[in-house]
């Protein structure tokens, strides 16, 4: 007996998706699972919503109506721990949150009174936790009235796995984490997430780099890094600078049993002119060294402080230049707690 879970990463629903009278839930092909479970990024909102920060793109979310009538239910659960889920506050939230649930759709991650906020899994006599978790920013709790995402408090998480590993069958983490449009993992990630295994997690999955990383066995664990931008459009992003691999995505589909991880399977996406995941079910050469050499650079410290500073500290400069000229006082004041780390 066993469970089978999909693992996609993040699902931003831009406006364009809705302007364009596309559901892109009814489009794409999953491998068969018992459940499907993502990172939802860019909730819906309405004429009532007041941006919860100065730099809130518009663009970036689709009306409620529109999610209503999309098919969402493809996800059986969705993490909505991330750095965009506060963009309207806790009031925009809990309406999304509302329509999640009226969509019988599960969610984790966020909250206003326990630490992690868990979803779990009942199948064939398995048990299966899920934690969704980010590190801290203006959107953590702390910032927001005690609600939010649940914060990766690394010596809590451990603690928090440690007190739960034996009542239920296995522990997947699905952390928001890993420096955006860099390839290689954060040493620092790699370092959280080889200690989550060792507390008791089986899996560890990654989204939010918005570009895929390479997947590592550890110990009795898997860790698949970063799954990429699964539902996506990458040139309407703020600062974008374009770059043809962004446009890949994984899904993880990992098999469970009572006891062990029975297998996984990584399958490669690439978003067509729509902005529709499409399986690679052919990858060219080039496509296969490139996919081979992710897993080869984990754990490559000089390769990742080279690509950050080549793909991540461009593509930050740029937005930074951006959001001042949006408000000047309030760009100012939002990269002094960011590089100060006052947030």
């Amino acid at each position: 007996m066993s469970v089978n879970l999909n693992f996609v990463g993040d699902i931003g629903l831009f406006k364009s998706y809705e302007d364009n009278k596309t559901d892109p839930f009814k489009e794409v092909y999953l491998p068969e699972a018992d459940f499907n479970i993502a990172n939802f990024e860019f909730i819906g909102h309405d004429d009532t919503f007041i941006k919860n920060f100065f730099d809130v793109q518009i663009k970036y979310f689709p009306s409620l109506t529109y999610l209503e009538k999309c098919n969402l239910e493809k996800f059986s659960f969705l993490s909505l721990a991330n750095n965009h889920i506060m963009d309207f506050g806790v009031s925009g939230v809990d309406k999304n949150i509302s329509l999640l649930q009226a969509k019988n759709i599960n969610h984790f991650g966020i909250g206003c009174n326990e630490i992690f906020n868990t979803a779990e899994i009942h199948k064939n006599k398995i048990k299966i936790l899920l934690i969704g978790c980010i590190g801290r920013g203006r959107w953590s709790k702390i910032n927001n009235n005690g609600c939010g995402p649940d914060e990766m408090d690394m010596q809590k998480l451990k603690s928090f796995i440690t007190e739960k590993k034996n009542k239920y069958s296995h522990i997947v983490v699905f952390p928001h984490w890993g420096s955006e449009l860099v390839d290689v993992p954060n040493p620092s990630d790699i370092k959280k997430a080889h200690e989550l295994i060792d507390s008791g997690a089986s899996a560890v999955i990654g989204t939010h780099s918005h570009i895929i990383q390479g997947v590592e066995n550890y110990k009795n664990g898997v860790i698949a890094y970063g799954l990429g931008s699964f539902i996506y459009s990458p040139k309407e992003e703020f600062g974008y600078i374009k770059n043809r691999k962004r446009e890949y995505s994984i899904c993880f589909n990992i098999v469970l049993d009572e006891k062990s991880i029975v297998d996984y399977k990584v399958y490669y996406y690439l978003l067509d002119k729509e902005n529709i995941p499409r399986m690679v079910f052919s990858p060219t050469k080039k496509e296969i060294k490139y996919f081979n050499r992710l897993n080869k650079t984990i754990g490559n410290k000089s390769l990742y402080k080279r690509k950050k500073y080549t793909s991540l500290l461009v593509r930050e400069f740029y937005s930074m230049i951006l959001r001042l000229i949006i408000s000047p006082r309030k760009g100012f004041r939002h990269y002094f707690k960011y590089f100060t780390n006052r947030y």
